[in-house]
């Protein structure tokens, strides 16, 4: 459903939409209205609308509060931070857990868990991920560019060689003067 091409109204009221990169809208029209009937109209603004993709989901509101209490208990709380790195804590209470992150997800990033190197995940196409053992940790996450180390090395290779060129004449005279 393309949303410039239609206005949600709900009990007389129209419904503000953001609009999104990939076409699909989510939004929230029964929020605490438990019981309650509620008017939804679609106002198109042309003669046909697509309603192939068009869902209504009803969400359980004391799971996902349960849900996201959990996932608080869970979170990782920064203890330090820099440019490119930081560290912090989680307490996670069953083995296997993940914990998620919004960082995308890079072949740079390196973390370990309580001293010992990780592997990352890639979860959603698009973030980092961890698996996490039952119990307190210590994570540290850093960032290092996967092709750097092979920069620096061209970079001071190449000073090298522009000094040498540069100087060459002083060079040859110093190697020469030993000589004489």
């Amino acid at each position: 459903m393309d949303a410039k091409n239609v206005k949600i109204i709900l009990n007389g009221q129209e419904l503000q939409q953001s609009r999104p990169y990939n076409g699909s809208v989510l939004t929230n029209i029964a929020n605490h209205n438990k019981g309650q009937t509620l008017d939804l109209e679609l106002q198109m603004n042309k003669d046909s609308l697509d309603l192939k993709d068009f869902q209504i989901y009803r969400l359980n509101g004391s799971k996902l509060s349960k849900a996201i209490k959990g996932l608080k208990q869970g979170q990782l709380k920064l203890t330090h931070h820099t440019a490119r790195s930081f560290d912090g804590v989680v307490n996670n209470t069953k083995d296997g857990r993940i914990l998620n992150t919004s960082i995308p997800y890079s072949r740079g990033w390196h973390v370990s868990v309580n001293g010992n190197s990780v592997k990352t995940y890639k979860v959603f196409n698009t973030f980092m991920a961890i698996k996490l053992p039952k119990g307190v940790s210590r994570i540290s996450i850093a960032y290092w560019p996967p092709l750097l180390n092979l920069g620096i090395a061209i970079s001071i290779l190449t000073l090298v060689v522009i000094f040498t060129f540069t100087n060459r004449r002083f060079l040859l005279r110093l190697i020469r003067g030993n000589k004489k």
